[in-house]
This record gives structure tokens, sequence and C-alpha cells, in this order.
């Protein structure tokens, strides 16, 4: 975890705006591989930096009125998932950027790491689920 200190608000909104800008740069850049999760039900993993993996399917939304907001954070590189892993085995919504998924896996995939406890490595059979890899992540 970083912890940043500021000496005023308008510094770190300062900061904050510039995050803001390099995640939307990011997805810009990565806008290909954003948009093998447009659609709910699409599924990704991550390597957590704690070295555990994070299995996440996209999720959307039955309320018009949040759909504005959702094609924002998309546009802005951000995915509303429901991810899960060995640290969380019953899954939990929120939002992940795509500059931090490692790969697109199949639904096929996903139910096999559920089926499997979530597994913590990238093994060979999960590696077959692999249908897209992130071009900045890959598997370092």
């Amino acid at each position: 975890m970083k912890i940043q200190q500021f000496d005023s608000i308008d510094e770190m909104f300062a900061e904050l705006s510039g995050q803001r800008q390099a995640a939307r740069e990011s997805a810009e850049n990565n806008r290909s591989f954003l948009e093998n999760f447009r659609d709910p039900g699409s599924c990704f993993l991550r390597i957590h930096p704690y070295g555990f993996i994070i299995y996440a399917q996209v999720e959307g939304s039955d309320y018009e009125e949040d759909q504005a907001v959702l094609e924002a954070s998309f546009n802005d590189g951000y995915i509303f998932c429901e991810a899960f892993s060995e640290a969380c085995p019953g899954g939990e919504l929120g939002s992940i950027h795509v500059s931090t998924i490692n790969a697109a896996i199949s639904r096929e995939g996903f139910e096999w790491a559920r089926e499997n406890g979530w597994p913590t490595t990238i093994t060979q059979e999960l590696q077959g689920f692999i249908t897209a890899l992130n071009p900045d992540q890959g598997f370092h």
C-alpha cells in the first residue's frame, strides 16, 4: 500500500487529476485489449502484486441510469466486475483498470478456476483458457 501526504487539498486534487489522466491514456493505449471486456460475462485474470491470481467476470447493470457511468468508466479503462481469488473466494464487486489485467480468459476457464478453488499459479491447463494477453503485462 502506498500512502502519500499532501500539503494542501489543491495539491491532492492535482495529483488525483494527474492519475485520472494517466489512467485515460493507458486505456487509450490498451484500447484493443480493453474491448475484450465490454460485454458482461467476459472474464479475465490479474496476477496480484502479492502473487496470487484474481479471476474476474465483467458485470453490468439492469438500471438504465447506471449505463452512462459504466460506459464513462470503461472508456477510462475501468472494468466493473466481480473478482474472486484464494484471498476472496466468495467474490467482491469493484473495478479493475485494464492496465493491471494480465489476460482475458474464456468463460470455461473462469468456471474451471472456480471448480478448482481459484488456483494461485498459472498452470499449463489454465494457459489453455487464455484468449488474449495484455501486451503491456503478460505474465511477468
